[in-house]
């Protein structure tokens, strides 16, 4: 199961929000992802969408239809 978080930052006098995305299976670290946004809208929906990847890809990996996520991520 994936899940994301953001995290807002201070750089210098500007505000950033980091979102980060993790992924794991039985304990263990199976993917993390992080990238930082101007906008805490922009970030919420990047980690979204790569979330819904990673299930996506999860799911049809359980069901033997795909090997692996495509290089683009």
């Amino acid at each position: 199961m994936a899940h994301y978080f953001i995290k807002k930052r201070f750089r210098g006098e500007q505000i950033v929000f980091c979102a980060e995305v993790r992924q794991k299976r039985k304990g263990q670290k199976m993917f993390s992802k992080s990238k930082t946004f101007t906008t805490k809208g922009a970030a919420t929906i990047w980690a979204k969408v790569l979330v819904d990847q990673l299930e996506d890809n999860e799911a049809m990996n359980l069901l033997g239809l795909r090997e692996a996520l495509p290089s683009t991520i």
